[in-house]
């Protein structure tokens, strides 16, 4: 009896132990549900490969579509500048914003690609008045502009953008920011938002761009130089080149080669083109440059991309294509990377062209003098052409002072 009874309790034991792990189990299963549901309810935001998590639902656009009805666009507007989950989406992705380095423009495209993926494909103005929203509760200078039923959002900028429609309004240029080439003029009326606030214009980092680099390829470029082929490596940052895509037509001017190649970008190519020209002349080394540069498949912006764009040197280095902006700032940056050369960019409205002229590293003089310099032209979109070499009119010349 006593070894029924020892074996009895051990049962009761073992019965215990095994309906605690169920109900452990079950009670962690209803946790991972309740923290998948919340999940699976938060908005996901692919930025340029990094995931950003936001506390807004995907049934954000139905919630303020019920408030809407026989309100007109100014007053839908208003609904959403004063929503709470508007605001509480600027305050994260302030955070966001912090982490990344996201300058206004950065900040801008995260408002957009938040804005697609909450409202349905069809509900364009929705997305514009998130946006509007988001940047007017940031506190950044923008207007709506109203006809018919469209809407277009107008921001103020500290830096000037190309080929986009823009209208002005007390002495102070409010730029598209759809950054729509194709858009035509038309009647608008401004929306009566009934209210003024402090704000600043949207702010371009001229030095740096965002600290994005989630995505990431690797490039090799062959280059054929006095009979010998190099293999140079180029370790392409795609998250970057990614955003410069979305970017507007910025004016040219020395935030491209401020911006120039990622670190790694820079670490790599730029270490194997100063290594390859580490014995050469000072002439010989900027006419390598000139080839590798002129090396790069050509084509026209419009051709490819149905718009103007200048590119970034990290853009025009993972693009199988690039017209004579891009190399043009391709070419100066590296001239200044590789050699510590300074130039500037010559632009001929006449022919709808731009080429490179260099810092004169000769004893003779070089094509023309300016600021105080003298200078070499370069055209790096001309096969074979060596440096001092061009059928360009120079007194027909815009510098671009870079």
């Amino acid at each position: 009896m006593l070894i029924e009874a020892q074996t009895f309790t051990m049962t009761i034991k073992l019965y215990t132990k095994h309906l605690l792990t169920l109900i452990l189990t079950l009670l962690l299963g209803l946790i991972t549900d309740v923290r998948a549901d919340n999940l699976a309810r938060k908005v996901l935001v692919n930025y340029y490969g990094h995931n950003l998590t936001f506390s807004l639902t995907h049934d954000f656009y139905k919630e303020q579509v019920s408030r809407f009805d026989r309100l007109n666009i100014s007053q839908q507007t208003l609904i959403l500048i004063n929503d709470s989950a508007v605001i509480n989406f600027v305050k994260e992705a302030d955070k966001y914003a912090q982490a990344y380095h996201l300058d206004d423009l950065a900040y801008l495209m995260l408002a957009k690609k938040t804005a697609a993926i909450i409202t349905p494909k069809n509900e364009t103005n929705f997305a514009k008045q998130f946006v509007f929203a988001v940047l007017q509760i940031k506190g950044l200078d923008v207007i709506l502009g109203l006809s018919n039923n469209d809407i277009t959002v107008y921001g103020a900028t500290n830096f000037a953008i190309k080929n986009v429609l823009f209208v002005q309004l007390n002495n102070k240029i409010y730029y598209d920011l759809s950054f729509d080439q194709k858009k035509e003029p038309k009647q608008e009326r401004l929306a009566d938002l009934g209210y003024i606030h402090t704000v600043s214009p949207l702010k371009l980092n001229r030095l740096t761009p965002p600290t994005i680099g989630k995505l990431k390829t690797k490039k090799t470029i062959p280059f054929e130089y006095d009979d010998y082929v190099y293999f140079f490596t180029s370790l392409i940052n795609q998250s970057l080149v990614g955003y410069y895509h979305d970017l507007p037509d910025i004016e040219m001017s020395l935030v491209y080669l401020n911006y120039g190649l990622s670190e790694k970008g820079s670490n790599n190519l730029v270490a194997q083109l100063r290594e390859a020209t580490a014995y050469m002349s000072k002439e010989k080394a900027v006419n390598f440059l000139l080839g590798f540069v002129q090396s790069l498949d050509y084509a026209k912006d419009l051709d490819v991309l149905g718009k103007e764009k200048f590119a970034f040197p990290e853009e025009a280095l993972s693009n199988d294509f690039s017209d004579c902006e891009d190399r043009s700032i391709l070419l100066a940056y590296l001239v200044r990377e590789v050699t510590n050369l300074q130039s500037i960019g010559l632009i001929y409205t006449d022919a709808a062209h731009m080429n490179v002229a260099i810092e004169n590293w000769r004893k003779k003089s070089g094509d023309l003098s300016v600021y105080d310099m003298d200078f070499v032209v370069c055209e790096p979109s001309g096969k074979g052409l060596r440096a001092g070499q061009q059928n360009m009119n120079l007194t027909k010349a815009n510098v671009v002072k870079w």
